[in-house]
């Protein structure tokens, strides 16, 4: 008999939305503060990316958005840019 699981496709579908308004309000989202402050492994996002769509579109984007601040925060020098090279 499988175990009951929370991750179920509507609990994806809800945590993509989620993932989307993080990545949009955080001055530099981070995929592990997300994941730590949702209760979940950072290893379980590929797994949702994999189940749901919109959960793989949310993931994209927020890469997207998280180098894009990243690399604005480097060119003002807000952070330093050997951070912003090691990390991108």
């Amino acid at each position: 008999m499988a175990r009951p699981t929370k991750f179920t496709p509507a609990f994806i579908k809800k945590e993509a939305k989620a993932f989307r308004d993080y990545a949009k309000s955080n001055a530099l989202p981070y995929l592990k503060t997300f994941c730590a402050e949702r209760g979940y492994s950072a290893q379980r996002i590929s797994a949702f990316a994999e189940k749901c769509d919109e959960f793989k579109e949310a993931l994209e984007y927020q890469k997207d958005i998280f180098e894009s601040k990243l690399v604005k925060l480097a060119l003002f020098d807000k952070i330093n840019s050997n951070f912003a090279i090691f990390t991108m």
